[in-house]
């Protein structure tokens, strides 16, 4: 049953689902995490899609280091009901969510609520030069990015509160100096 926790007996040193996943609609291209936040000692976190196990490749799909499941440029294939199973010794706990995948013309909310599940990948890259080199267009890069590539750059924030072109052509020139 999706957003359900199912336990085991419980033992010492408890095993549990503190933060679970919750049904979410997603913007086709963009990025979220499904949260799986366990408690426990010794515990290996391992993600299903629809029965089948869900193997990160490091750009598409990732494991954020507190066990969630992070989809970056999700695709209508990507749908489904995820579960995040939680194991220590012979004990497991596990629980489910739905993903579905919304076309830009269904889309509800705006994009920035999409970027609230973005995250940074800083074991993979250095995010700070990835901005600073504009390589946030690149898909290999921005998916470990996600966040930085995901904020306005200073040039941009500056333009956007004056609406003046000037005060970007005057930020470029001060950067040439």
């Amino acid at each position: 049953m999706p957003g359900t926790t199912c336990c085991m007996p419980s033992f010492s040193g408890d095993l549990k689902i503190t933060v679970a996943p919750n049904n979410v609609q997603v913007s086709e291209g963009s990025s979220t995490q499904l949260p799986c936040v366990v408690s426990g000692n010794n515990v290996n976190i391992q993600w299903s899609r629809n029965g089948a196990p869900v193997r990160p490749d490091g750009r598409h799909v990732l494991v954020s280091p507190d066990g969630g499941l992070i989809l970056n440029n999700v695709k209508p294939a990507d749908e489904g009901a995820y579960t995040c199973n939680a194991y220590t010794g012979s004990y497991s706990v596990s629980a489910s969510a739905e993903i579905k995948v919304m076309k830009p013309s269904q889309q509800v909310l705006p994009s920035s609520v999409s970027n609230h599940f973005c995250i940074d990948q800083p074991d993979l890259a250095n995010c700070d030069l990835i901005v600073y080199a504009k390589l946030c267009n690149n898909e290999y890069y921005s998916s470990f990015c996600c966040a930085s590539c995901s904020r306005p750059s200073p040039r941009s924030r500056k333009h956007a509160e004056d609406g003046s072109k000037h005060a970007e052509e005057q930020t470029e020139k001060s950067e040439r100096v």
